[in-house]
């Protein structure tokens, strides 16, 4: 038996398909071969499901032998016709690729079609000249005059891109007919990585496509997520269009008549994953765990990373990093036990970030506080992840009971192992964590502005109040100093800052019967009716589902209750991120943050007045304060301990998440910086 490669790189031949996902693709190339053509086929999952191994081995099915059922293959990766150009190129580069590689393989039959081929390489360029020919010389006008042009340019373009396109399906029919060792059935074309590419750009394609390339005798095969096709959409026609998804899917299923969805659910990934941790030594296969022992493994990996094959190879690179250095360290992985409990830990980081802090803060969990056992569930889960979630921590007090090996001493050790692969940091959906001890070293912008924000609002005597994102509790703290007959529930996302907050508080001999410093998410809040004033300082911003979070503070509030909220606003830090974009560019660190949207919600003072007042706030009054950031001595500091950081989650490893800090340091220094700064100072009120 081969050994299975854990890089990340599909699969092309058949001997290395341990997932079995070769019988997909025998029941696809026979769909394709016993199809009339033109057809397009789309194979849709997440990014890392398979597609592209999928793809390969139908590849080798139809198009690597000769039989009269044979193909002609050609493949185009987008993401690297992506990276060669701008998004409104696409067409061109698109459409001219196609046909070069239709023009190289009949070159290597021996088939001269010089004279076709330049006469539609020059109906291409007629028409590329007069797209942008037009859109040139709109430049300057006005909206109506735009309309009219593109109007008559579109009612020429249909015919025309028709002519194009029956001139090519001219040279397909010249192609299959000629007895020069052309295939018979046609030609596929396989178009990869379309889920890597920009949601707009991957539009582009389908259409030039659907335009130029459905003729006879073609079969597409399109790699894709949908959920990138549904952005793209969004993007062209805008997010309420049709006030629902069925245009969307019209629209794809115009373009596409056979999806097959990847079938991850369905993955054996029992054979798959024992036979890696054979192969990287993890485990030693002549001496295998006993079948109690796999059982365990396979739970394990099911109930936190799943069946994506991308993941698992993440996954197996990290566990095989740990068994190195341990080999050359301590030795601590002696044995089955100790080797399921470093794999255990290190799923915890990928899966379960915050379960994994937990851990790391108090590894013996029969003394686990109640606040510890809440603080192991992350709460922003669906339910189905929520129910995994608790079945691996079930495991985990099973595996660890049941192994006489492991024990309070030897989980320090391991746990101190995993933070080697440190995987927590690279999970795309975690929510913003900020390190308490450096954001309380480097928080004076943030304190600044939360002492603002404390000097706006009269504190009754006696109020209960909550603090929604509340740090490192200095800003807490100097609410309570100013009447301390208050009562403040202050909590945030991060336990590294709660515990910072609460040092802050008994060094100032705060009593927590005054002040309650706890974990929690904010978009999980479900108070009803129970505080007179709800504050919060540089957090809101945070929270992209803005009319829900402040809902969710709205139906906290008693009646006549107030808000006091302190948050970003219109392209407030600007001139910070395009620094920090800079420095992506400069390290070539572009590729790990396509499709992606930093997580803000940055208002204009306008737009935030509307949306309280359709929640049904009164007396709405949201302060615009615009600055150039000079008042902030620390500001870049600042910046790198908080909005750095969800730039930073993007990167898959230590060595580039310093790099990039380092870069961003080096061109602030280097050069002048825009620190343009705009914070919204928000207050209203509940109705009686």
């Amino acid at each position: 038996m081969s050994r299975i490669d854990i890089r990340d790189i599909p699969i092309i031949h058949e001997e290395d398909d341990y997932l079995n996902i070769e019988k997909y693709a025998d029941a696809l190339t026979r769909f394709i071969v016993t199809s009339d053509t033109p057809i397009t086929i789309s194979l849709q999952g997440e990014w890392g499901s398979g597609k592209s191994s999928l793809m390969n081995i139908i590849k080798k099915k139809l198009c690597d032998h000769d039989s009269d059922e044979k193909f002609e293959a050609i493949w185009i990766n987008t993401w690297e016709l992506y990276l060669q150009g701008e998004e409104k190129d696409i067409i061109e580069h698109l459409s001219y690729l196609i046909l070069k590689e239709i023009n190289r393989i009949a070159k290597s039959k021996n088939i001269i079609l010089e004279k076709e081929f330049d006469d539609i390489f020059s109906s291409f360029k007629r028409y590329f000249f007069k797209t942008s020919d037009i859109l040139m010389s709109m430049t300057g006008a006005d909206e109506e005059a735009r309309k009219l042009a593109l109007g008559m340019f579109n009612q020429g373009e249909h015919t025309y891109v028709s002519q194009i396109r029956n001139k090519i399906a001219k040279v397909i029919d010249i192609l299959v007919h000629s007895e020069n060792g052309i295939s018979k059935k046609g030609f596929v074309f396989f178009i990869d990585d379309l889920d890597r590419i920009q949601p707009s750009f991957a539009i582009k394609v389908l259409e030039v496509l659907k335009n130029l390339f459905v003729i006879e005798n073609c079969v597409f095969v399109l790699a894709v997520d949908y959920e990138v096709i549904l952005k793209g959409l969004k993007s062209k026609y805008g997010e309420d269009y049709d006030e629902n998804d069925k245009t969307y899917r019209s629209y794809f299923d115009k373009l596409i008549q056979l999806p097959f969805v990847m079938p991850i659910s369905k993955y054996n990934i029992n054979k798959y994953v024992m036979q890696v941790l054979y192969d990287i030594g993890y485990f030693e296969e002549n001496h295998a765990p006993n079948n109690r022992y796999q059982a365990y493994v396979i739970k394990t990996i099911n109930l936190t990373v799943g069946k994506n094959p991308r993941v698992i190879k993440r996954l197996m690179n990290a566990v095989k990093l740990s068994k190195i250095f341990d080999d050359s360290n301590e030795g601590l992985l002696c044995n089955d036990g100790m080797k399921l409990a470093n794999l255990i830990f290190v799923c915890m980081q990928m899966a379960y970030p915050k379960m994994y802090d937990v851990f790391e803060q108090n590894i013996h969990y029969k003394t686990w506080t109640k606040e510890q056992q809440e603080m192991a569930y992350d709460e922003t889960f669906n339910k189905f992840r929520l129910t995994q979630q608790k079945q691996f921590l079930d495991l985990i007090f099973e595996v660890f009971e049941y192994d006489e090996n492991i024990n309070k001493e030897t989980l320090e050790k391991i746990i101190a192992l995993s933070v080697l692969t440190n995987m927590s940091y690279n999970v795309d959906d975690d929510p913003l964590m900020y390190n308490g001890q450096e954001y309380n070293l480097s928080s004076e912008t943030q304190s600044q502005q939360g002492s603002t924000l404390i000097d706006m609002i009269e504190l009754n005597k006696g109020i209960r109040v909550l603090d929604v994102g509340c740090g490192n509790g200095k800003t807490t703290l100097e609410l309570y100093s100013k009447n301390p007959s208050i009562n403040i529930d202050a909590f945030d996302l991060s336990l590294s800052q709660i515990k910072v907050a609460k040092n802050n508080q008994e060094a100032l001999g705060v009593p927590e019967s005054q002040v309650n410093f706890y974990q929690k998410n904010a978009i999980t809040i479900d108070y009803e009716n129970k505080y007179d004033l709800i504050f919060s300082n540089a957090t809101l911003h945070w929270v992209t589902e803005a009319k829900e979070m402040y809902g969710k503070l709205y139906k906290a509030l008693k009646p006549e209750g107030k808000l006091a909220v302190h948050q970003g606003g219109f392209r407030s830090y600007y001139g910070l991120h395009k620094v920090v974009l800079q420095a992506i560019q400069n390290l070539d660190l572009e590729p790990y943050f396509e499709n992606w949207e930093y997580p803000i919600y940055y208002p204009t003072s306008d737009e935030m007045e509307h949306m309280l007042l359709e929640i049904g706030y009164e007396n709405v009054r949201v302060i615009s304060h615009v600055t150039d950031g000079k008042e902030h001595a620390n500001l870049i500091d600042n910046f790198k301990n908080a909005s750095l950081l969800p730039y930073l989650n993007k990167l898959p490893d230590v060595v580039s998440r310093e790099n990039l800090t380092t870069e961003y340091y080096d061109l602030c220094t280097s050069q002048e910086i825009d620190t343009y700064t705009h914070r919204l100072y928000i207050f209203a009120k509940k109705g009686a």
